[in-house]
């Protein structure tokens, strides 16, 4: 494993059916490259507690992948040289490197789960804790989400992929080796080839879930520290070389040169690199083309023997396996906890902590277990096996469970239960999709009449994105008396924003969606248009001056293809931190009474709502623009509506700010009033949507 100690010994060099003696890997062991696994293990880490301070670090484990195969590489060929290598031997010092960590690990995974996360989270700590058993949680990954996906932060043990990958890699190795070394080296050559092979699919597929994944598209990975054993020409150390003389007085040789080039290609990845480049494919070539210089520099290096194998980064990369094993479940449970990704402060905090639990899981479980072994090696080996067992099986039964939800009270049991929300409070049919929702608005404005455009004495167009399109139902119910028909012209992260370069589903561009949503309403020729959009989506901004702005932009074309229309914004709703439906269930008892759910909830709510509910208020009136406060409809002093009845299952959100049908009535039900004054008020001559209703925000 990369982030093993182990000891690097004599390699021999193949040739024609046999193996020499010749030395090209070092015996003595190599502090550089423990202060490599550090370097490795600290862009893991910062990456994932905040992108923002290291964006490509991500390529650390690019870099375990050459340490990895470089180290076991050696020891292999120094087994099969000496000729006591033992298929039987190595997959047990396999066992007794990982297991030890990789079971506390998943245990206080699994068991931190059962007390603090809801049935579907813990459903998937099971799932993932039998696949890193089985080291298999690498291939559930690539069928469930991408590693830079938001499904990503909810998945406590994701980051146990790359260990699926090198022990899927070290099934096959060992043997191809053996056949590799008899066949002198043909043999080796093939292994070179099947690296090629491995690099050209991995750039043909790159950007794809299965190529960040799938473990023969990261061949060429650890098979590029592997070659730093099987070349003998790369091997202790690039040559000597000519001396380059530098004004401080330091002679920089070859080697020196490579350490320090391979270092600064790491680093260049870790910073240039971004979550959204399609990776890994050519751009991995970067971290591991590093690693491999920096390797091939040898101990005596400059940059290696200064930096690396200094105390401080030998010290951590001699725990940086549990350091990786802890930190991203730390993180990620913070976040399933609260609702949030941790803050900077917070996330950093959490970074320090797991530091601490790898140092007392290396000196207190790692090394005690590696003595007990060489004293009793097959007891604590079936042990261990035992252990890891009863974990798979734990994690197995905790998935078929459920995730458990009869730790709940029977109050609860129904919501517990539900495994995915969106099929359950049917979310295609909220948005009223694919009929109308994601179609193309001048396509339902030229096939009209049709449900999506209703055709009465007055008509209202509803344009925004999703969270728009959930409130068609409680709208149609609630202005039934108003003779208003309503046009439902919605796609999903598509706001009422003029901004060229913006994509929405089905890669359209937003601005040309735009473009032909005001080609119907000049078509339409509507009394009212509402606007309505999720205020923290990918295609909004983050200022609300700066949406201010792009509405008023919007509203200016509408008035001008269509010169009668009020122009009226609906302000944001309660967003819950994490899903409503978390914070019901992480309440227990408390947000429920003896009739059933409470009405309300006054914790686990964004704070962004209110911010930008206040600012639309005092900005769009001016504008000539209508307001509604969503928030000041659904909000008081006890708290935003988290149940509106009557049935028992009539809860407001089915995520954190989606509608459910009975959100959408209720909502629906509040904003009819105010749009009922403003057809009053047109009808009386006057046309100016600024008189509609500006209810104070609410302060929840």
């Amino acid at each position: 494993m990369a982030w093993m100690i182990i000891r690097p010994c004599v390699a021999c060099a193949g040739t024609r059916g046999r193996v020499s003696q010749q030395q090209h890997v070092s015996s003595e062991y190599r502090p550089d490259i423990d202060g490599l696994r550090a370097v490795a293990v600290s862009l893991v880490v910062l990456f994932h507690a905040s992108p923002r301070l290291m964006q490509g670090g991500f390529v650390g484990v690019d870099v375990f992948f050459v340490i990895s195969g470089y180290l076991i590489t050696g020891i292999l060929r120094r087994e099969m040289g000496e000729r006591h290598f033992s298929v039987r031997g190595f997959y047990a010092r396999r066992i007794r490197r990982l297991a030890p960590a990789l079971a506390l690990v998943l245990a206080a995974t699994l068991l931190a789960g059962f007390l603090w996360l809801i049935p579907a989270q813990l459903l998937l700590v099971g799932k993932f804790t039998w696949g890193g058993v089985l080291f298999w949680d690498n291939m559930l990954a690539a069928r469930d989400s991408g590693y830079f996906g938001h499904a990503a932060v909810e998945n406590p043990l994701l980051h146990l992929w790359s260990l699926g990958v090198e022990e899927q890699f070290y099934l096959v190795w060992p043997i191809l080796l053996m056949v590799a070394l008899r066949s002198g080296r043909a043999g080796i050559a093939v292994c070179f080839a099947l690296a090629l092979a491995s690099l050209a699919a991995s750039i043909v597929v790159q950007g794809q879930s299965w190529g960040f994944y799938a473990p023969m598209l990261r061949f060429w990975e650890l098979a590029a520290g592997a070659a730093l054993v099987l070349a003998p020409d790369l091997m202790p150390a690039l040559p000597a070389g000519p001396a380059l003389s530098c004004p401080a007085g330091i002679r920089l040789r070859a080697r020196d040169i490579a350490g320090v080039a391979g270092l600064c290609l790491i680093v260049f990845a870790a910073t240039r690199l971004h979550a959204s480049d399609r990776y890994p494919g050519w751009r991995a070539l970067l971290p591991v083309g590093g690693a491999v210089l920096v390797i091939a520099a040898g101990a005596g290096a400059i940059a290696n023997r200064w930096v690396l194998a200094h105390r401080l980064p030998v010290w951590l990369g001699r725990i940086s396996f549990p350091l990786y094993l802890w930190h991203w479940p730390l993180l990620v449970s913070a976040n399933l906890v609260t609702g949030e990704w941790p803050s900077p402060g917070f996330a950093l905090a959490l970074v320090g902590l797991s530091v601490v639990l790898a140092a007392l899981t290396f000196h207190g479980v790692e090394r005690p277990m590696r003595r007990l072994a060489d004293w009793r090696p097959r007891p604590v080996i079936a042990g261990l096996v035992c252990a890891m067992l009863v974990l798979a099986l734990a994690g197995r039964w905790v998935e078929q469970g459920g995730g458990l939800p009869g730790r709940y009270p029977p109050q609860l049991q129904w919501l517990a239960q539900i495994a995915n929300p969106y099929q359950e409070f049917d979310y295609p049919g909220v948005v009223r999709g694919p009929l109308c929702f994601e179609q193309s608005p001048m396509h339902l404005v030229q096939t009209a009449p049709n449900s999506c455009v209703e055709q009465r004495g007055h008509t209202m167009v509803l344009l925004g994105d999703s969270f728009a399109a959930t409130l068609y139902h409680g709208l149609h119910a609630a202005t039934a008396d108003l003779d208003l028909g309503i046009a439902q012209l919605t796609a999903g992260n598509a706001p009422p924003f003029l901004v060229p370069g913006r994509r929405i589903g089905e890669d359209r561009d937003l601005e040309a969606f735009n473009r032909e949503r005001l080609q119907a309403i000049g078509a339409l020729q509507p009394d009212i248009v509402l606007l309505h959009w999720l205020i923290t989506a990918l295609n909004t901004d983050a200022e609300p001056a700066t949406q201010i702005a792009r509405v008023r932009e919007f509203a200016e074309q509408v008035r001008a293809v269509s010169p009668g229309t009020s122009v009226v914004v609906l302000g944001p709703g309660p967003l819950w931190k994490g899903s409503l439906l978390a914070n019901l269930l992480r309440h227990g008892m408390g947000p429920f009474a003896s009739s059933g759910l409470a009405g309300r909830m006054s914790t686990g709510l964004e704070d962004s709502s209110a911010r930008y509910d206040a600012a639309f208020a005092a900005g769009f009136p001016p504008l000539g623009i209508g307001y509604i406060s969503a928030l000041a409809e659904m909000c008081n002093a006890q708290g935003c509506v988290a149940w509106v009845g009557p049935g028992e299952r009539d809860i407001a959100n089915l995520d954190s700010g989606h509608l459910t049908y009975a959100g959408s009535r209720y909502l629906g039900e509040r904003i009819a009033p105010h749009l009922r004054a403003l057809l009053q008020e047109r009808a009386r001559g006057g046309q100016k949507a600024e008189l509609v209703s500006q209810t104070p925000t609410a302060t929840p």
